[in-house]
């Protein structure tokens, strides 16, 4: 019995992502949290570019893992479309950064879709 407990602790170690996957409820709570720096990828499990990019933004959340003050976010705007639109979320993926200093929304990332880019591009607000 306790090697089966050990399996199954194991197999849900191994399929823990870094990335938080955002409810309205969670997206409000971290968006507002003067201490975290939050980068989100606003995606439709459908589109391709969003399929494309989820291995880089899977690396860039497991290289940021150890500082408690990143979150690197997605939210299914299929599911929370409410809330997308009130976000004025057009496309995807939309990528958007709310700082320590400005948590308006209005930091938009236009950038390439690399690892490499998007850590340039978060350690400039950090």
């Amino acid at each position: 019995a306790m090697l089966r407990y050990i399996l199954f602790f194991a197999c849900l170690l191994a399929v823990h992502s870094a990335v938080v996957e955002l409810t309205p409820e969670t997206f409000k709570e971290l968006a507002e949290d003067p201490e975290k720096v939050m980068f989100v990828k606003f995606f439709a499990p459908w589109c391709g570019h969003c399929k494309k990019m989820a291995p880089a933004w899977k690396e860039l959340a497991d290289g940021l893992e150890e500082n408690p003050n990143v979150v690197i976010a997605t939210m299914d705007c299929t599911v929370h479309g409410g809330l997308a639109k009130d976000l004025g979320i057009r496309g995807y993926p939309t990528l958007k950064l709310y700082s320590k200093t400005d948590k308006s929304g209005d930091l938009v990332y236009k950038g390439q879709r690399d690892v490499a880019s998007l850590k340039s591009f978060l350690d400039t607000y950090l």
